[in-house]
């Protein structure tokens, strides 16, 4: 299987020869910092035209081409599928400037599976290094286990600068896995990838887990109550959070970040999976088998689309400067924290929570009933967001929740006992929360225990996302928290929303907007608002609340005895996140007047 795999750039390669595409020879000024490495080229070509299996196997998926435009596969003679490949292919194939072909880039992004748990060498037997093979010294992998997009979304300059990555470094393609972890801040994450390397080609892979997609029939029993028996008569549960999800962003990736989706097939029942051994004895993490046939599926996925090879073994791979800046401490895997006085900490201890596992670590900050603090050090010349991450868990709810303040600011409660990881309520995640703005220099985050539980509070790292400072302190340009309604605007068909933004400026004073009819769609501004937010305001928006009917615009759509409910959720979510102070109401009476007199 690793030989089939590993040729992956030779099936590449191979193909265009046998194509007679024109081969462009890049020079070193065309080229960015490609890392050719110290390969033998020569030794590739040779396993490639030597009658190679892994050659011989993957060449019939050029008989399909499936076209991007109007996503309809068609099978087609070799001729007319040669002269297709040949009008889109400048390149014949990944060229050094010698003219001999090179390795592909990769550069993945993920949960636990992409990270490799389960399997027994994660450096090398995982689906991302399993496609790079055997140029493993071409592949990046930053999967970080138990945590969602969004440490990503905020932290990539930070990843990549811990990790070396040469400035100029350009990638080939790029895997984005975080469907079972959490996709909180994919689309942000997407487009700084995008920006940072616009000529990459982003593939955003689509998992699932036995464990959390199978059901007992009839009983709809989960694994979670009968255990792990594979004489459970077990069938697939429908996909309702996860499609939807996707089906919201996949304009966005396909549109503006010209990028494409990956979904792991599913086989007609869970016993199917089993006898193919995809999944580990937990039924949550990919096998070594499992990852293999992930890597192989993803290599017919990628070569059945001329489009994709023609920009993955494209020379000209532009690296942009990057767009925001950021200050990320982590400290989760590694269990190295910063050192003085860059970072320091009181009424804490550094922990390895699985420590009992062989060859594996989850580095945390527990903080202890009475407390502590953490003093850090930004070196932004500005207020910069902050934000802490944290392991959370939804189900049992066994963690300390805490009021946490930085630098003398308002205290905000956090709840480690949810999580954003789809269907897995019972997973220790690392969630983040934006607490507030941390100032130039030294800062101050305290903690207090509200209550004791089961867990301490236990802290992965500290989030400070730097950038232009006009859209920092912009009010449309980031909310610290979005939330939604419970009940339902615009005839049903949308829920109302509230954001919260946080001003810099340390305020025991909220401004709370409840725009009227005028006002019905999202990400509309209000012109005042930069102003209420630079005098030291914290703001909140509630959209939706009076939407208009589609076909009448002088019509309001909504279910007048809902308002309630929306004006008391909008009110106890504002406590919850600016803890008291003064709320200030703009539009109240404007909603009032449109309830029931009763």
């Amino acid at each position: 299987m690793r030989c089939r795999i590993a040729s992956f750039a030779g099936i590449i390669a191979s193909t265009c020869f046998l194509l007679h595409a024109k081969v462009t020879t890049a020079s070193s000024t065309s080229t960015r910092n490609l890392r050719y490495g110290e390969h033998d080229a020569d030794s590739t070509v040779t396993a490639i035209d030597g009658g190679n299996s892994a050659h011989n196997r993957h060449l019939y998926l050029f008989s399909v081409f499936s076209d991007p435009q109007s996503v309809e596969s068609k099978t087609l003679q070799q001729s007319e599928f040669q002269q297709q490949v040949e009008s889109s292919i400048k390149a014949a194939f990944p060229v050094e400037a010698n003219g001999k072909p090179r390795p592909l880039n990769v550069l993945s992004f993920g949960g636990s599976v992409t990270w490799g748990a389960k399997v027994s060498n994660r450096l090398e037997q995982t689906y991302p290094e399993l496609i790079g093979a055997p140029n493993l010294d071409h592949v990046d992998n930053f999967a970080i286990r138990a945590t969602g997009a969004d440490y990503p979304s905020l932290c990539l300059e930070s990843i990549l600068s811990e990790a070396q990555v040469p400035p100029d470094q350009s990638y080939d393609i790029i895997f984005v896995e975080f469907v079972l972890n959490g996709m909180k801040g994919l689309p942000r994450l997407l487009h700084r990838l995008k920006h940072r390397y616009p000529d990459a080609v982003i593939v955003v892979v689509q998992l699932w887990s036995v464990f959390a997609d199978v059901r007992e029939r009839g009983t709809g029993h989960t694994v979670h109550e009968l255990g792990k028996n594979r004489s459970v008569d077990w069938v697939w549960r429908d996909r309702e959070g996860i499609d939807g999800y996707l089906q919201d962003i996949k304009a966005f990736i396909f549109q503006q970040i010209q990028g494409y989706i990956y979904d792991l097939p599913k086989l007609q029942m869970p016993i199917d999976v089993f006898e193919k051994g995809w999944f580990a004895d937990d039924w949550q993490h990919l096998s070594e088998t499992g990852h293999e046939f992930l890597a192989d599926d993803i290599i017919r996925f990628l070569t059945s689309m001329p489009d994709i090879v023609r920009r993955m073994i494209s020379n000209e791979k532009r690296v942009m400067a990057p767009e925001s800046d950021d200050q990320c401490y982590k400290w989760f895997d590694s269990g190295q924290l910063p050192s003085p006085p860059d970072f320091y900490y009181e009424g804490a201890a550094l922990h390895d929570i699985i420590s009992h596992h062989p060859n594996e670590s989850k580095w945390l900050l527990e903080f202890s009933p009475g407390g502590g603090l953490i003093k850090f050090h930004s070196k932004f010349s500005f207020p910069v967001p902050l934000t802490l991450a944290y392991m959370t868990r939804q189900d049992p709810a066994e963690y300390s929740t805490v009021e946490v303040t930085i630098n003398g600011a308002n205290p905000i409660v956090l709840n480690p006992n949810e999580n954003s990881a789809l269907r897995m309520p019972k997973a220790h995640i690392v969630s983040l929360t934006e607490i507030g703005w941390a100032v130039p220099g030294e800062n101050v985050v305290t903690i207090k225990s509200l209550e004791e539980r089961k867990f301490p509070f236990r802290i992965a790292g500290i989030i400070m996302e730097g950038g232009d400072t006009d859209a920092l302190v912009g009010a449309m340009a980031k909310p610290s928290y979005s939330i939604n309604l419970p009940d339902l605007g615009g005839c049903g068909q949308q829920q109302a929303i509230l954001e919260i933004y946080r001003s810099p400026i340390p305020s025991f004073k909220t401004v709370i907007f409840f725009p009227g009819v005028n006002y019905f769609e999202h990400d509309v501004g209000i012109d005042s608002i930069d102003d209420y937010i630079a005098e030291g305001y914290n703001t909140a928006i509630v959209y939706y609340t009076f939407p208009r009917d589609p076909l009448d615009r002088n019509t309001a759509c909504f279910d007048k005895v809902d308002k309630l409910a929306t004006l008391h959720s909008a009110m106890e979510h504002v406590r919850e996140h600016v803890n008291g102070g003064t709320i200030l109401h703009c539009g109240t009476q404007y909603l009032l007047s449109w309830l029931p007199s009763q």
